[in-house]
């Protein structure tokens, strides 16, 4: 029963984050997902440096033991909606990119639409994004949470023969792109954003591929 559960929930929020599994999956996941809620809610009432485990189970209506059986601090909160909005991007771009035609075009677009997605999927994506400002630089020197957003865009375009070191740079800025132009005030049409992001990516992977020959 532990296994399945550990392994249950690990694929929601994504290996690595500190979590606290001692419950059946099924209840354990509904938990977690009602705490995320709270804490996704008071980020975005209230703001990042003001989530506490104490806020959390108060808006949640449980103990503050509940809480910490499952996250021991305000840092595993963070990570928690980070590794959530990232696993929902992931989602995203596997389904419409297993539907969609091949081209860098759809994986820039799919790029776009997921980001969409997570964003109005969690309250607290405005102020936190994907988790970029809580993970450390990955490789390349590029946001670790962006790599491993974008890995499903990345794949899609190793399908089309490009290099894995040129489309995850190039994923993830395109990525960085539209996640700026979602998270900013002013209105950007759909059209627009996507014409933005695919022409990122194409500069991008040109770019990669000159700095690469060098």
């Amino acid at each position: 029963m532990a296994s399945s559960t550990t392994s249950a929930v690990q694929h929601e929020l994504a290996p690595g984050v500190d979590v606290r599994i001692d419950a059946p999956s099924a209840r354990a996941g509904r938990r977690i997902d009602a705490l995320l809620d709270a804490a996704a809610t008071e980020v975005a009432e209230r703001g990042r440096e003001a989530l506490t485990t104490a806020e959390v189970a108060a808006r949640a209506e449980v103990s503050i033991g509940t809480v910490y059986r499952y996250f021991p601090d305000r840092t595993a909160l963070l990570e928690g909606l980070g590794a959530r909005a990232r696993n929902r991007v992931q989602r995203h771009l596997v389904e419409v990119l297993a539907i969609a035609p091949p081209g860098e075009e759809t994986v820039a677009r799919a790029l776009v639409w997921a980001i969409r997605a997570s964003r109005d999927a969690e309250p607290s994506y405005l102020a936190l994004g994907i988790g970029e400002r809580v993970d450390p630089l990955g490789a390349d020197g590029v946001d670790a949470a962006w790599i491993e957003a974008t890995a499903p865009a990345a794949t899609a375009l190793g399908a089309l023969g490009v290099s894995e070191s040129r489309a995850r740079r190039s994923c993830v800025r395109a990525a960085m792109v539209a996640d700026a132009m979602l998270r900013s005030p002013d209105d950007v049409d759909q059209r627009t954003l996507d014409a933005l992001v695919a022409e990122t990516m194409r500069r991008s992977l040109a770019s990669v591929a000159a700095a690469d020959a060098a």
